[in-house]
């Protein structure tokens, strides 16, 4: 299209330099012709990007005017253009083709966006790293856990070999968390009215997993073939907490203790250490009833 543009441009304006009447349309005259071509050309230009109709416009006026000098000169002897008017209107014929071409072509419509990919869960927990706390695993599956399943709640800890800060022992340390599900119902809906029935959960899964830790490897995760009910919060009391009970009671304070907490009733937990060597035989078992801290607002 553009070098047609620019071919019949080429004559409109060859005509228009040659179509001179004898005397009367000397180089004045041919000078204005080109003022003509460089008003349309200006015009053309003027045009908005894919703006057809005000192309249109500006073609039926160079039409029109390329008409009238061919009707001028048809009965005069030719006048060949100088050399610096052909490349002046090989510049002009280049210039209204481009401009012609922009204000008339559509744009090619851009491809659709793709819809966004919601990321995938991790396989496992956010990575901790060593020296880590049993709190700062539990807050790892804790925020981790309902993007493997919307009704996964943490409801069983075992910490092997951990200080009364709470602290995994580096080089013997392990920690194994297990998601549970929500029973029926605990999920509260804000819209139902007080005292009205609780409607009943979405399906249940069948499946559950369990993820562990240690300074070494960092977490791994493994199947389980039930799930627990877990009730919130869990745990109640902290790692910490619950050291300072054993402490009370006789335990080592530079010992390393297991403790293991599992959902039920009553939520109860385990703290053992055991030292054959030394003679050490401790075995406590303590209510998870801590009261819980309220954030400062």
């Amino acid at each position: 299209m553009a070098k047609m543009i620019r071919t019949s441009l080429s004559i409109a304006l060859v005509l228009a330099l040659a179509g001179c009447k004898k005397e009367p349309r000397g180089k004045g005259q041919a000078e204005a012709d080109m003022a003509k071509m460089q008003e349309l050309t200006d015009q053309m230009c003027a045009c908005r990007r894919t703006d057809k109709a005000c192309a249109d416009r500006v073609q039926d006026a160079m039409t029109k005017y390329s008409i009238d000098m061919a009707a001028q000169s048809s009965s005069v002897r030719d006048i060949k253009p100088t050399a610096a008017e052909m490349k002046k209107m090989t510049e002009l014929g280049q210039k209204y083709a481009e401009c012609m071409t922009a204000a008339v072509t559509q744009p090619e419509p851009l491809p659709p966006s793709p819809e966004p990919v919601p990321p995938a869960t991790p396989w496992t927990p956010a990575e901790v790293k060593a020296p880590a706390t049993v709190e700062q695993l539990l807050a790892a599956a804790r925020a981790w856990a309902p993007g493997v399943d919307d009704q996964f709640r943490i409801a069983d800890l075992e910490a092997f070999y951990v200080d009364a800060d709470g602290i995994v022992d580096a080089d013997s340390g392990r920690v194994t968390i297990e998601p549970g599900l929500a029973p029926p119902g605990q999920e509260d809906d804000p819209k139902r009215r007080t005292g009205a029935p609780v409607k009943p959960s979405a399906a249940r899964s069948t499946a559950c997993l369990e993820v562990s830790w240690t300074a070494e490897n960092g977490w791994a995760r493994s199947p389980r073939s039930r799930c627990f009910d877990a009730l919130t919060p869990f745990p109640r009391c902290t790692v910490a907490a619950i050291w300072k009970r054993a402490i009370a009671k006789g335990a080592p304070a530079d010992a390393l203790a297991v403790l293991k907490l599992r959902e039920g009733a009553p939520r109860r937990w385990s703290f053992a250490i055991k030292d054959q060597p030394r003679n050490v035989d401790i075995r406590y078992s303590f209510d998870d009833d801590c009261e819980l801290a309220v954030e400062k607002p």
